[in-house]
């Protein structure tokens, strides 16, 4: 984001059949909408226009989780957790990002938690499932 002085975010699908992830771009400083829902399903005459877009230098297209792997959930400090259909995570060009956990599991003995450090950028894995709560800073 710092690099292309825009805003980037991580769009993760939650569809348990087929769990996708991919980067998208907007121009310079752009926020979250906290009333962003899934318009996928909309006709596109319905879908209000996105100053998002793919961004292909990182993701060429949608990218699927490994097989037999889902998102389990997206907690971003200040919001309800996610678990189903689009969450996102922003980063922004001053080089902040959301304070985010995303958890990648099997649903049966495996669960690993991303925790997306909101003044660096950093990623830290956990090879357990925690809450944003749980982790201290």
């Amino acid at each position: 984001a710092r690099l292309t002085s825009s805003t980037l975010r991580l769009v993760v699908d939650f569809n348990p059949e087929k769990p996708l992830y991919w980067v998208e771009k907007a121009a310079g400083n752009a926020t979250r909408d906290p009333k962003e829902k899934d318009t996928r399903d909309l006709p596109e005459e319905d879908k209000p226009k996105s100053s998002f877009q793919l961004f292909k230098n990182l993701t060429k297209k949608e990218k699927e989780l490994p097989k037999g792997l889902v998102f389990g959930s997206l907690e971003i400090t200040n919001q309800e957790p996610i678990n189903e259909g689009l969450g996102y995570i922003y980063f922004s060009p001053e080089g902040f990002t959301d304070a985010s956990g995303l958890q990648i599991t099997d649903k049966k003995n495996l669960t690993w938690t991303l925790v997306f450090n909101p003044l660096t950028g950093r990623v830290d894995i956990l090879t357990e499932a925690k809450s944003l709560k749980d982790i201290s800073r």
